[in-house]
């Protein structure tokens, strides 16, 4: 149930909501980790290039969702997910219901699979101030100041 309301119009990027749900009794990982988790998202996302923002929230015991928004094609994606963010999901989905295989890293079409199943659509309510504009764009500007 991937997020499809970029498909109609020019936006260069697009939404990921992400839900995991938790085994009873478990604990999300994340909360319980938040400066490993802060310190690897930033670190991966400035190597991946494409994130534009990223946030896990706990919805109640056992659910914990991850909403990012991102440049380019899911797959490609979700792949530099696997290389550079393996850490935080390695963290998160042994404690999930019917993980993928782990670690996510040897594992990467499958953990694509299961994230593309889990990818709430989102609203056409969509916003984005820039939505022309890819993560490279923005920092362009930004440095020339």
């Amino acid at each position: 149930m991937a997020s499809t309301v970029n498909s109609a119009d020019d936006r260069v990027m697009s939404p990921l909501n992400l839900v995991v749900k938790l085994a009873p009794g478990k604990k999300s990982g994340v909360a319980e980790n938040t400066a490993a988790v802060a310190n690897a998202i930033k670190t991966g996302s400035d190597t991946i290039g494409t994130l534009h923002e990223a946030r896990f929230v706990q919805l109640d015991d056992d659910t914990v969702m991850l909403l990012t928004t991102y440049d380019g094609d899911f797959d490609a994606y979700i792949f530099d997910f696997t290389k550079h963010l393996s850490q935080v999901f390695n963290m998160l989905l042994p404690n999930a219901i019917d993980p993928p295989p782990l670690p996510v890293e040897k594992n990467p079409q499958a953990f694509a699979d299961w994230v593309r199943e889990r990818d709430l659509p989102t609203l056409s309510a969509y916003y984005n101030a820039n939505p022309d504009l890819t993560v490279q764009d923005v920092k362009a500007l930004r440095s020339r100041g």
